[in-house]
């Protein structure tokens, strides 16, 4: 057994220990997942569809990313921000200047401040560590909803 599926093994027995109350957190939410790694997004797919997700589409690079929001025009993407082709952050860009009603929530394995700044002044809505916690990204996807949320009683005022 490698290093990542070790990881994705113990994520899924992490996965119920997650109160019940989170499981429909995410209920009805339609997401794209851009990662390179199948084992990160496996783990990803797994969390976010045990809290109620949809899935829509996996991307392995940026202009799949790109290409799937256009597509499925998702609810939220999580971008991997060090991903071939174009990178996580200029994907951001993109699909944020072409639709600006999907939220993204960028992941990485590095913790840097600039990066995390650049995203969000592009318009991300979370930033979450690698590998990935089902607690940590309970919380980012919350703040996504509570601004999702707020964006559509503003929108019908």
């Amino acid at each position: 057994m490698n290093a990542g599926t070790a990881l994705v093994d113990q994520a899924h027995r992490s996965l119920y220990e997650i109160e019940v109350q989170s499981t429909d957190i995410c209920m009805g939410l339609r997401i794209v997942l851009a990662d390179d790694s199948s084992n990160m997004r496996q783990l990803l797919k797994g969390i976010l569809e045990n809290m109620g997700a949809e899935i829509m589409g996996e991307a392995v690079d940026g202009q799949q990313a790109i290409a799937m929001a256009a597509q499925y025009q998702p609810d939220i993407i999580c971008l991997d921000v060090e991903i071939p082709t174009v990178s996580g952050i200029d994907a951001l860009a993109k699909i944020h200047a072409s639709h600006p009603s999907i939220k993204a929530v960028m992941v990485t394995s590095r913790a840097d401040l600039g990066t995390a700044m650049r995203a969000i002044s592009l318009g991300a809505c979370g930033y979450i560590l690698k590998p990935y916690k089902p607690d940590q990204l309970e919380t980012a996807l919350r703040k996504v909803i509570r601004y999702k949320r707020k964006q559509l009683l503003v929108a019908k005022t």
